[in-house]
């Protein structure tokens, strides 16, 4: 799982926060020098991706520049995250399959 904390359009890509990390058990004992980031409950707009990974900025300028605006909805907090389905390692790179998850709430009139 990865988590961007800017938007790509505007932050530049020197300043952009990014971080990586996976998805555990309430229970897992977390190690020291680790620390635990929550992803926030709520509604959030799905995008399945498959390709390879440096081809998710394609998807990112779709989800911003077309999508959103199209929809009756809004950001609901300024990051998005990715979870990867499969892993390169075991998966053709042009099958590798991203779901990217942006924070949505009905745009208020």
């Amino acid at each position: 799982m990865s988590l961007t904390l800017d938007y790509p359009f505007i932050t530049s890509e020197e300043q952009s926060r990014f971080m990586v990390g996976v998805t555990l058990p309430q229970s897992f004992k977390i190690p020291k020098g680790f620390g635990v980031y929550e992803v926030p409950a709520g509604e959030y707009a799905i995008f399945r991706f498959k390709g390879l990974y440096h081809e998710l900025n394609r998807v990112y300028r779709y989800i911003y520049l077309d999508w959103l605006p199209a929809n009756d909805c809004s950001l609901r907090e300024p990051f998005t995250f990715e979870t990867y389905i499969n892993t390169p390692e075991k998966t053709p790179v042009s099958e590798l399959i991203t779901d990217i998850y942006l924070p949505v709430k009905k745009k208020e009139i």
